[in-house]
């Protein structure tokens, strides 16, 4: 957390003024250009979001990775799917509710090529939470992947408290 800018000290550690900024800001605006700066102290994420935007294939992943990290096309190839997965999770929180990039959000210039919009999907149940982009049959995947993993993470905690799991 340290490294990344949310703590500071060593022995006595406290909230930075960016994890402030984050967790205790009323200012929504704020908090959100706060979320901005934190992903994008990840200099992977702030390259790949310059040259595609918030929404690239993984294809677009793989090529940044060669031209970034200049790793061979085989390593690139293997990695570009966990990578790209992980990208659109740290970019989701720099776009606002309706999708919009914080560059379109804060009347900023977006970088030359850059898309501005993205129609994302909202899917709220409860306290389950899931934004996706739209017309995106791999976000689609993913999500149903991940609700079965909170499916059965559920049912063993229901078999670990003696609960019978429901269907």
């Amino acid at each position: 957390m340290n490294k990344y800018g949310l703590t500071e000290g060593r022995s006595q550690v406290k909230l930075s003024p960016l994890a402030q900024r984050i967790v205790a800001n009323p200012n929504e605006a704020d908090k959100q250009a706060a979320l901005k700066d934190l992903v994008f102290k990840i200099p992977l994420w702030k390259d790949i979001y310059e040259k595609y935007g918030s929404n690239p294939s993984v294809q677009d992943i793989r090529i940044a990775l060669q031209n970034i990290t200049k790793i061979d096309n085989i390593k690139a190839e293997q990695e570009a799917e966990d990578i790209s997965k992980l990208y659109m999770d740290a970019v989701s929180y720099i776009n606002d509710k309706e999708g919009n990039t914080m560059y379109s959000q804060a009347n900023e210039t977006a970088p030359q090529g850059m898309m501005t919009q993205t129609a994302y999907r909202n899917i709220d149940f409860e306290d389950i939470h899931i934004k996706i982009p739209k017309d995106d049959m791999n976000s689609i995947e993913t999500a149903i992947q991940l609700l079965e993993m909170l499916k059965k993470k559920e049912a063993k905690t229901e078999k670990k408290e003696g609960k019978r799991p429901k269907e």
